[in-house]
């Protein structure tokens, strides 16, 4: 059975229809009848389908017409235009619209038109598995709290997260995408060699680099990244992959905890300079108080 490819059959030539119909089912297709535009309709309504064969001539419509009727119900919905009245009119007309992938005239070649049925829905297939794909790709793009940025071979930015343009503070995709990265690192820190071993990138990895990095409104922020090469095969370089962290919040806890730290050494330091300066104090005090005494009793 193939699943979630319903075919409708929309013809008034029944012994046409049943034909089709039978073959169809043959061969794993869940199929549907109607004989006019009012039935087609109605079942449009109470059910999908990926694809129709409409008879141009309709007891009441023109299968054209009827093409953008069942379009606006079924968006996704495809068309295979059957016809006894070929005319280069007709066929241009058919043919201009996207939604209509062929024009077949009567009589049917029902072998060329299961091969036909068989190419549309393998091609749909790929269709959806490329949306269900870019549907996961950017799931995972948005799955972390990191940026993730897709550089090519180039240097420019093909793709980002939804983070990455948060921490960027970009207002849309355009405002990053097809842009150099090295746009976003100071020119001073660019000219530091140090900053990008592309030997150490090559080999596959650079980990936890902290730089200064700028936004888009080139403002300033504390930054890490890591960079990890992107490669077809064992060779080919395809880009990278790098990954942003806007580390300013940490910097500022770093820069607290050293203060921190420094004012409890300043006051341990205080405490033993204090315990150092009162214990001569406390000598002298005794002394004091026993040469008090002694000079009472005297």
């Amino acid at each position: 059975m193939k699943e979630h490819f319903d075919i409708l059959i929309i013809d008034d030539t029944v012994e046409l229809s049943l034909s089709l119909k039978d073959i169809l089912e043959e061969n794993g297709y869940r199929t549907s009848t109607a004989p006019d535009r009012k039935t087609a309709l109605s079942l449009c309504i109470t059910r999908e389908f990926s694809l129709a064969l409409i008879d141009i001539k309709l007891p009441d419509a023109e299968g054209l017409a009827l093409v953008e009727e069942l379009s606006a119900i079924l968006p996704d919905m495809e068309f295979i235009i059957i016809t006894g009245y070929g005319t280069v009119e007709i066929a241009a007309e058919a043919v201009g619209n996207k939604k209509i992938v062929s024009f077949e005239m009567k009589p049917l070649d029902l072998t060329h038109i299961l091969i036909l049925i068989g190419q549309i829905q393998e091609r749909r297939k790929v269709e959806q598995a490329l949306i269900e794909s870019k549907e996961i790709h950017d799931i995972l793009l948005d799955a972390t709290r990191e940026g993730i940025v897709i550089i090519d071979i180039q240097g420019r930015i093909s793709e980002v997260s939804n983070i990455t343009l948060e921490i960027f503070k970009a207002q849309a995709m355009a405002d990053v995408k097809g842009r150099r990265f090295l746009e976003f690192i100071p020119e001073e820190v660019r000219k530091n060699k140090g900053v990008f071993n592309l030997g150490r990138i090559r080999e596959g990895m650079t980990q936890n680099l902290e730089l200064t990095l700028l936004r888009n409104d080139r403002t300033r922020f504390a930054g890490e990244v890591s960079i990890k090469l992107l490669r077809k095969g064992f060779m080919e370089i395809k880009g990278y992959l790098v990954v942003v962290r806007d580390i300013s919040e940490r910097k500022k806890m770093d820069k607290q905890l050293i203060h921190t730290e420094r004012m409890a050494g300043i006051g341990l330091m205080a405490a033993g300079m204090a315990h150092e300066i009162n214990q001569p104090l406390n000598t002298i005090s005794l002394s004091m108080d026993n040469l008090l005494l002694s000079l009472k009793e005297a």
